[in-house]
Parts: structure tokens; sequence; C-alpha cells
């Protein structure tokens, strides 16, 4: 049995072990050796991997097996659909971010460097399917950890050693207080295994303990989020660090903490959904409102993408929200009879929340891949693009990097057809979803209506500076004799400078996003069946409407 959930976890194993050797043989080699070329291979046999064997159907067939035969198993992981999303999207996104280094000269470190991004997608995986908070702990420090040295891995400017600093101590800080809301948990409950906490929830044993430890832990969960109110890091990091760094920061801390956070919810403590939705409801209103409002003063790039993060931390929090208000929520079994009711049930089944979440997050990760990817393909002959206006008349002199960067814009935008348009809408639809759920309590409505509207308008107000740099790139002159040097005629990628790789995955996110906005069906389906939410109990409505014996 421990064999065959070995070869479940093989993706898992490949990328450590390679991650690992990988570190140790840029120490002892020689002579040069493409690494990301390597690294990329090794995450193409994770994915075979993981699809040959590491399959959920697999696991609970290991699962089965053991209960025939009377054996106690306590696995340390659990594969379900929502975990399989996460162990594709960690792959995924890894690899493009290792074909962000293609084509780039190699620093000392590289090896240190792509063997850490295999580990972070490692840190991923586990702590998406970790059946017990001290590997779940442990999964996210794998996370952090490799974070921490790829901000500093060859970095010698003081403002690189700065940000990296500031991500540690900050970083320290959130681990220590995701600790201390574990301890609660454990406390209120007498165990670490989420399958043992969520049977001793559903008994309706934990109290304000218990409440406490998940108020903590959700705060907590917030810095990797991006979240207020743990987002104060962002803009300063992002600045100081490398764009190859910031599509990193972006994407995977928030991927992780959104899997974890999801597994939390709907896996171990719906009892307590109704004060979970009510503090994620904050929480989503002054991300997006304070992320949306703080980027339209900018004029530093670097500092616009970090302020636009939190705001979009705050649109995806409004998945999770409709989700634990909606089915499966507290309220169940509050719902009216009649026809009105089932309708309504069937529209918040429609409008899954945690499924739009899944949907938003992989069509997020590719836009914003694609804009650092856009932006470091501008880092030429040692130029640093830190404004604005340093993308005057972009158009003009790579009008490839130029059209690639608009396209990704506008799908963080939500501009239809475009992927990012069907992400909001979805999230957008779970709130309104959740304010007709008949499931809801007195006051929902009202509630996730007036979120739903603060969510447009603050999508609204994003388009004002997300546009603004389209404009510039399209419509604005240089205004400097640097800028307008820059601004000549250009080939995609100059071979002096070695930009082939930056270059190649921001126009596959450009193609990528057109691509899912055009054909979305697929991949929502996939949300669809790795949600939580789809194998909760049927919504109280449709019980009500049942033929009765």
């Amino acid at each position: 049995m421990t064999a065959e959930l070995l070869l479940i976890l093989l993706p898992e194993i490949v990328l450590a072990v390679a991650g690992v050797g990988i570190c140790l043989g840029g120490a002892f080699a020689r002579q040069r050796v493409r690494w990301h070329a390597a690294a990329l291979a090794v995450a193409a046999v994770a994915a075979w991997c993981l699809y040959r064997f590491g399959g959920v159907d697999r696991f609970e067939a290991l699962r089965a097996a053991a209960a025939a035969a009377g054996s106690a198993w306590l696995p340390p992981v659990a594969i379900t659909p929502w975990v399989q999303f996460a162990r594709w999207f960690a792959i995924g996104t890894v690899g493009l971010l290792l074909a962000l280094r293609g084509g780039r000269a190699q620093h000392a470190a590289e090896a240190e460097y792509v063997g850490s991004l295999l580990l972070l997608a490692v840190g991923v995986m586990l702590a998406a399917s970790a059946e017990d908070l001290v590997l779940l702990f442990a999964a996210l420090e794998l996370v952090s950890i490799p974070t921490y040295l790829l901000l500093g891995v060859g970095r010698t400017d003081a403002q690189g050693r700065e940000a990296a600093l500031k991500y540690f101590i900050l970083s320290v800080i959130a681990s220590a207080m995701l600790v201390y809301g574990f301890a609660f948990l454990y406390g209120a409950t007498g165990s670490t295994r989420l399958p043992e906490m969520a049977r001793v929830f559903a008994a309706g044993a934990p109290g304000r303990l218990a409440a406490l430890g998940l108020i903590i832990s959700i705060v907590a969960l917030a810095f990797r989020l991006t979240a207020v109110p743990m987002h104060f890091y962002a803009p300063d990091v992002y600045q100081g660090t490398s764009l190859a760094n910031g599509a990193l920061l972006s994407v995977v801390p928030k991927a992780a903490g959104f899997f974890v956070l999801g597994r939390l919810l709907f896996d171990v403590v719906p009892v307590h959904a109704e004060l979970c939705w009510r503090l994620l409801f904050a929480l989503a209103v002054c991300s997006m409102t304070l992320g949306n409002l703080l980027a339209l003063r900018q004029e530093n790039i670097r500092r616009m993408l970090a302020y636009s993060s939190i705001a979009q931390s705050g649109y995806m929090l409004i998945g999770f929200c409709a989700a634990l208000a909606g089915a499966g929520g507290p309220f169940d079994g509050a719902a009216g009879p009649g026809e009105v009711a089932g309708a309504a049930a069937g529209v918040a089944a429609d409008w899954n929340g945690a499924a739009a979440v899944l949907f938003y997050l992989v069509v997020y990760a590719v836009a914003a891949i694609g804009v650092f990817a856009a932006l470091s393909a501008l880092e030429v002959g040692g130029r640093r693009i830190d404004r604005i206006d340093q993308l005057a008349a972009l158009a003009y002199s790579r009008p490839w990097i130029a059209a690639a960067l608009a396209v990704c814009l506008f799908s963080l935008t939500g501009l239809p057809p475009l992927a990012g348009f069907w992400g909001k809408l979805f999230l957008f639809g779970s709130a309104l979803a959740a304010a007709v759920d008949p499931a809801g309590a007195a006051g929902t409505a009202k509630l996730f209506t007036a979120l739903a509207i603060i969510g447009v308008l603050n999508a609204a107000v994003a388009a004002a500076y997300y546009l603004r740099v389209a404009a510039v790139m399209y419509f604005q002159k240089p205004s400097s004799a640097e800028a307008a040097e820059a601004a000549q005629p250009q080939p995609l990628a100059r071979a002096d400078d070695r930009t082939t790789g930056p270059a190649s995955p921001a126009l596959l996110a450009a193609v990528l996003v057109i691509g899912l906005g055009l054909f979305a069906g697929p991949l929502h389906q996939a949300a669809r069946r790795a949600s939580p939410t789809e194998a909760i109990a049927p919504p109280p409505a449709a019980a009500a409407l049942a033929p009765r014996e």
C-alpha cells in the first residue's frame, strides 16, 4: 500500500529529486549547463507521471482496498479533484516560469534558481494535498523558503536585497501567525488531522477557541494571497525585485494560499461557514477597493502591478464568499418550497463560487505571467523598466511584444472575449447566485448583491489604469531622448541581449488568454469538477421537491 501511494506521489518525487539534484549539480558542474532546459524536461516528465499514475481514481481504489481489508489507513495526503487541479496548476505555472528564464544569459546561481522553482512546485502540490496541519505547514514553508532564495539569488543591488529581506521578515511573521492559528484549531479539536478535525466540527463541539483559530489562520494566509490586511509588503518587494520574480510572487504563493484556504473552508469547517464568509467578505471588499484605488495613482508599473495583485485577490475571495454562503453552507435546510426555490437553487449550483475561483486563478496566472514576461523582454542592454512612460511608442518599436502585453492587460481588465472576462463574470455571477440562493439567511441577498456591485465598480476602476498602459504604448510619444532611442523599430528578440526567452512565454500567454476566452467551456467544466462544493449534499430546495415515499 505504501508503494502504491508513492506511485501516486511520483510527480512530487520527480520534481523534488530533480530540484535537489539541480541545486547540487550547479555547485559541482565545471561547464555551463542549460539548467532551465533540463528543468523543463523534468516538469514534462512530472506531468506525464501525474497523467499516468497520479489520478483520483487510483487513490480512491487504494482507500477502498484499505477499508475492505479492515486497515486503519491514515494517509498523509489526500488526492481529490481539488488537489488534482492544484497539482496540474503547479506544474503548468512552473513550466511557464521556467520558460521565462530560457534564452537569458545565465548568471552564476542559475542552477539554484531553477532548482528552487521545481521545489516551489512541490510545495504547492503538497500544501494542497496535505491531510495534517503539520504537513500542511511544512509544505507552505516549502513554498516560502525557495521564494526567499529566488528573491535573493544573484542580486547584488541594494534594492533587490532590500526586497528579499522585507519579504523574508514579513513571511516569517505570517508563518508564526499561521502556527498560532493552527494551535488554536488543534486545541479546539484535539487533532491535527483534517478529517478528524472535520468530524469534531461537524459534531458542533468547537466553540470560540476554534473561531479564533480560524480568524487567525485566514488572516495569516492573507499574506500569501497578497490580500488586506497582509498586503503592505507587495509594492516595495515588487519594485525592488526582478520582473521574473514579480511573475513568481504574483502567482505561486497566491495559488498556494487559495488552495490551502479552500481545503480548510470546505473540507474542515463548514459549520463555521457564516463566520468565514463574513470575514472573507470584508477582506474581499477592502482588497479590491484599496488595491485598485492605490494602483490608479502609480507611475511605477511594478508598483501598479503589485496593487493590481492585491485587487485580483479581492476578486477571487468573492467566489469563496459565495460558495460558503450558498449550497453546503450553514443555512442549509432554510429553503422555501416550490418552483421558485428550486429554480433559485439551480442558479446557485450553476454559478459555483469555488469553481469560479479555480477558473479565474488559471486565467489570472496566465495573464500575469504574460505581463511580466513582456516587460522582461524589454529589459535589453542593461535597461530597467520601471516607469509607465518608458513604454511610450512600444507598439512601433516592438509591435509583437506590445500586442502581447496589451492582450494580457485587457484580460486582467476583464474585456470580452478574453479569458479574464469570463473569469470576472463567473465570480460576480456567483455573488449574485448567492443573493438569490433560497438557503441564504435574512439580509444575505442585499449583502451579496452589494458585493457583486462593488466588484463591478472596482473592475471599472481597474480598467482605467490597465487601459492607460495600453494607451501609452499605442498613442503616446517618448518623453526623453533615451526613450526615443528605445522606441526605434527593433526585431522581436535581439540576439545580443538574448530576449527570446521572455518574449516567447509572453506571446504564448497572449495566445492562451485569447484561446481560453474563445473556448472557456472545457476549463470551466474542469473547475466545476474540481470544486469541493460539487460534492456537498444537494441543495435543500432540491431535497424538498424530491418525491416522498
